[in-house]
This record gives C-alpha cells, structure tokens and sequence, in this order.
C-alpha cells in the first residue's frame, strides 16, 4: 500500500513540475509574439505626431510588407513583428516634411529596451528643405550648366559609400536649387561638377560659408577652379620606366583614370576631384607602388622610382584540390581602400603551372594587408580571393566554383 502511495505521488509532482505547460512557464518562449514600439521626435526631442511609416521584415529570404503606420499623438507607433527570436525590421519614412532616415533593425539589437516581447526604439527625424546658392568659375563668373548633385551618406566617416538623393543644374545665372532634402548636414554630400573644371565634393559643416544652415539659406557661393595637371616622371636605377601603367582613384568613388607612360617614362593625367586621390604603379618585373598624392594648382611634376621586389608563391586548385593550371591571376585592389586599385584594368601578377603553381615575382617588399585578387579560369570564369602578403608561406586557393 506505501509503494503505491509513493508510485502515485511521484506521478503527480512530475505533472505538476515536468509538464509541456510548466516547462514553458519556466524557459522563456522564443518564439512569442514580439513587437516594437517606436517613438519618433524631432531634434529638440518633441514627439512627432501623424508621422507615417512603411515597415516591412524578411521571411524565407523575400521581403515581406507589414503595413503602413502613423504616429500617435505621443509620437508611438507599434509594430508587430511576429514570433522569431531576432525579428528583423526596417523601416521607410512617408511624411512630406519630415526625413526619417532609412534603415534595418533587428529585435535585441544594442540601444533597445527590451521588455519581455516588446522593443523601445525612439528615432529622430529632420525636416525637409531647399538647397540652393550659386556656382562661379575661378574668374568670378556665374557658371551655367553645373551638375549640382545632393547624396546621402549612411556613415558621415566614409563619404565614398553614399546614394543619390536629388541632381540639377545651373541656370544662366549660375543659380541652382534642390528641394526636399533632409536638414541633417552631417549626412549629406553636395558634388558640383563642370566639364574640364575639378570636381568640387562639400559636406556640409556646422557653421561657415558652406555649412549646412548656409545650403537651407540657398546662400552658399560655390567656385570651380581649372583641372589639377598631374604629370611625372616612372625611373628604376635613374633610367626611365617605359609602358608602367598609371592609376588614379579618387577618395569618394571607386572611379578613376589610368595611363600609361610613354618611352621617356614620363606621364600626365588630368584631374578634376579634389582632395588626395591614391596613386598607383605597376610595371613589368617591378614591385608595385602605392601611394596617395598632394593635389595642387601649382604642383611640381612628380619623381617615382620603382624598385624589385620579392617573391610570393602560391597554388590554385580546385574543390577536389586538382591543379588549375594557366590560369593568370590579376591583382585587384585592397577593399575598401584609395591607393592599390586599378578601376579599369586589373594587372597581371603571375600564371598558374601544369601543377596550378604561380609566382608574384615581384610583389612589394612593404607588404600589403589582404588585398584582392582574381583568378582568370579557362573556361571564361573567374573567381575572387583574399591574400595576405605580409605572410611568406604560400598561398593555398582553393575554387569554390569548380
């Protein structure tokens, strides 16, 4: 009788502490039902009410759209986001005066306040307005038919990552004006360009002539001076490197302009970006140079001497580690970098054995950081890879296409 007392208090206390029920009672549910909650207000930090929005997720990889929003009077709008454990989100502002920055969000991302299955998020919108000023030559004279083009920067720090919000032109008087931008300086880049004349990049600063308040006030006064001409001389051991090809890449595009030097090494290349664009030198069994250059109206031709430089080896192979062989490989640039890039032609390094072997025989003796390279295959294809010169052991690649 004690035995089946005891059998039938065990069975008990499991179904009450080990049932589905009570086990999620005490773990948390991943997959509840979660939604955001989303306070939009202006610069002072005053609610924003009637503020639509249009919020959409991803499911199975397709975007998915779930609905259209409007602020309360509190500035609130809440926003299912169903029941994955990082819900994703993002957002689109529909409001004809006030921007809202786009962007993506994921539930539990750092700076939201969580509460069981519901986000804070608070964000902050800018009010459209006018740019507008004037574009003069170097002489003073209202310039007609500048392109005038407004970007948007999702990282202030790198303005070469950047989408274009709105583009016009000079009238006769050398005015211009573009409507509907966002009122947040710091995300916004101004390019004025003029046929032969230098490209003129501005983001707006905080105060002075070409401060952001100053492009609302349509007061700015823009000047565009002449081309920079950028010439110099390609020597090794004092004698003149001829057929070293030249390259120019400016600092907000990945753009650019390539030459090549003429019998007496010399070369010259018109400029018309501002600021420090990269140069870069490959010539035939020399290491390739990089550098960034001082761009001015009165700069001095420039004197590069190139050097040898030192052997890199590697090994191309297919998905069944077979050799690839006679395949060039063409050295591409480092990610994300001004200097070391060719935007038009992509110069050969070396060419894969009956073994898939290669050799860089002159790669730089200042290493580079993991640049990019790409293998040319014989059936047409190609394939990108990483390779970190500052190591000397050779390099494996395996091709994930074959």
């Amino acid at each position: 009788m004690k035995s089946t007392l005891l059998f039938l208090f065990v069975l008990v206390w499991r179904a009450a502490f080990f049932s589905p029920a009570a086990e999620a009672a005490e773990a948390p549910n991943a997959k509840a039902e979660k939604k955001l909650i989303l306070t939009i207000v202006d610069e002072t930090g005053r609610p924003v009410p009637g503020m639509e929005i249009r919020a959409n997720t991803n499911r199975d990889n397709m975007p998915v759209l779930l609905g259209e929003f409007k602020t309360d009077d509190l500035g609130r709008v809440t926003i299912p986001l169903g029941s994955e454990p990082r819900a994703f989100l993002n957002w689109r502002g529909l409001s004809p005066q006030w921007h809202l920055h786009a962007d993506a969000w994921h539930f539990g991302d750092p700076g939201v306040v969580v509460e069981g299955g519901v986000g804070h998020l608070t964000l902050t919108v800018y009010p459209y307005g006018t740019m507008g000023g004037i574009v003069r030559d170097a002489a003073g004279n209202p310039l007609a038919q500048a392109a005038v083009v407004a970007y948007s920067l999702h990282d202030p720090a790198e303005p070469q990552l950047r989408g274009e919000l709105a583009a016009t032109k000079t009238d006769a008087q050398g005015r211009w004006s573009l409507p509907k931008l966002p009122q947040r300086g710091e995300h916004l880049l101004v390019a004025f360009r003029r046929g032969s004349l230098r490209t003129l990049d501005v983001q707006p600063a905080a105060e002075g002539a070409l401060s952001a308040p100053a492009f609302f006030a349509q007061e700015t006064d823009v000047q565009l001076t002449a081309a920079a001409a950028i010439r110099g001389t390609v020597t090794s051991g004092g004698q003149p490197v001829a057929g070293a090809k030249i390259s120019l890449t400016s600092r907000y595009a990945r753009e650019g302009i390539e030459t090549d030097t003429g019998a007496d090494g010399q070369f010259e290349i018109r400029w018309e970006e501002t600021g420090q664009p990269g140069m870069t030198v490959f010539a035939k069994n020399f290491a390739l140079y990089c550098a960034p250059v001082e761009v001015s109206a009165d700069m001095k031709p420039l004197a590069i001497a190139l050097e040898a430089g030192r052997p890199l080896k590697g090994r191309v192979v297919d998905r069944l580690g077979h050799a690839v062989a006679n395949a060039p490989i063409l050295f591409a640039g480092i990610p994300g970098a001004k200097v070391c890039y060719f935007p038009a032609s992509r110069p050969v390094v070396g060419t894969t054995d009956a073994d898939g072997r290669f050799t860089w025989e002159h790669a730089p003796r200042r290493p580079l950081p993991s640049a990019l390279y790409e293998v040319l295959l014989p059936d047409d294809g190609s394939e990108l890879f990483l390779w970190d010169t500052t190591k000397n052991d050779e390099l494996r690649v395996a091709l994930r296409s074959r």
